[in-house]
């Protein structure tokens, strides 16, 4: 709805009376952290936003938001990613700041969950360690997050590896934390029969996208072990060009994934998924 010239002019197009009132709906579903957290220097901004959609406020609190907005008034926001630069401007350590931030519990689920390798390598102590074990193992912690189950994967395959007594630890809560995740799957009972298929063909050796290290491959397993712990009576497969069946333990889910990785060429690159 913006078109920008050569010289970075920013024309502003008509919405639709339904859209924006969509969007304007929309805006009021945000509170303040998030209009700060996502208030970014990019070519259209926020700002640009609001005026585009022009909201209306559904009580006190948010006028005084989107007041903010207008006046490009929103004060930053205090994430993990600006304590780290206002850290390497100060010479504080790398293990001091993410110290800090675990203590004072600012660091959200996704961010720790994300940063467990730097974490590993910056040398955080075992008290810290433990205190992110607890947080991405807590079941509140978990289920309020709601992350996609392939952020866990991502997460284990960032540290298996790493030479440190913290790993295992950390493995353990990172499985732990997947097991939460998979109770939120409702519909199955022990009477329910379920087949799972997970397609390991060549089409599926494609990134999740240009800044994943992550498979589409890996994206149905990690789906297929999910499902897997939330069903008694089950059927697992794996198929290329050929057609194999898996039995894994049910407890587990991203070990599972490590072990039907393994079993990729077990089964060929072409797609007979009739078998």
């Amino acid at each position: 709805y913006y078109q920008i010239d050569r010289k970075g002019v920013k024309t502003l197009n008509k919405l639709s009376k339904q859209v924006q009132r969509g969007l304007g709906i929309a805006f009021n579903k945000f509170n303040a952290y998030n209009f700060r957290k996502y208030n970014r220097n990019n070519v259209i901004t926020l700002r640009d936003a609001y005026f585009l959609v022009h909201p209306t406020a559904m009580d006190d609190e948010h006028y005084q938001v989107f007041d903010m907005i207008a006046k490009d008034t929103l004060p930053a926001i205090d994430t993990w990613e600006t304590k780290k630069s206002q850290a390497g401007q100060s010479g504080k350590s790398s293990k001091d700041t993410w110290e800090e931030m675990i203590d004072s519990k600012k660091m959200g689920y996704m961010s720790s969950i994300r940063n467990i390798r730097n974490m590993i390598q910056d040398g955080i102590s075992d008290e810290h360690i433990d205190k992110v074990c607890n947080y991405i193992s807590n079941k509140n912690a978990v289920l309020n997050s709601k992350q996609f189950p392939f952020r866990f994967l991502s997460a284990y395959d960032s540290i298996k590896n790493e030479t440190s007594f913290s790993v295992k630890p950390l493995l353990q809560a990172l499985e732990q934390a997947a097991v939460i995740s998979a109770s939120n799957i409702d519909g199955f009972d022990r009477d329910t029969k379920v087949v799972i298929a997970t397609d390991l063909s060549g089409s599926m050796d494609a990134n999740l996208s240009e800044h994943s290290s992550l498979r589409l491959k890996d994206v149905g397993l990690i789906l297929g072990s999910f499902l897997q712990n939330r069903c008694d009576k089950v059927l697992n497969y794996i198929f290329g060009e050929k057609c194999a069946t898996i039995t894994l333990p049910q407890e587990n889910i991203l070990d599972n994934v490590q072990k039907l990785r393994e079993l990729d060429d077990k089964v060929g690159h072409a797609t007979n998924g009739y078998l």
